[in-house]
């Protein structure tokens, strides 16, 4: 039961995550109520891994190594 909930959130905050990319993708810089309830819900992982992971121009890398450390820790978990 509490594995099954802790991969539920680990889906949800993959999707919140690719949904983040694509609205950087398709409106930059805009905000809506929306965008805002997404950035405020997965700054919390972004933030520390802004710091490790520095900005590559204008390509930022860090929703790709949340996405990849998302996927270790769900493989880990057991079934």
């Amino acid at each position: 039961m509490f594995i099954s909930i802790i991969k539920t959130i680990l889906d949800v905050l993959t999707l919140l995550i690719l949904i983040r990319i694509l609205l950087s993708w398709v409106s930059p810089g805009r905000t809506s109520k929306f965008t805002r309830l997404i950035n405020k819900i997965t700054d919390p992982i972004f933030i520390p891994l802004h710091r490790i992971i520095p900005r590559v121009g204008m390509f930022d890398f860090t929703p790709v190594i949340a996405l990849i450390i998302i996927q270790v820790i769900y493989y880990f978990l057991p079934n």
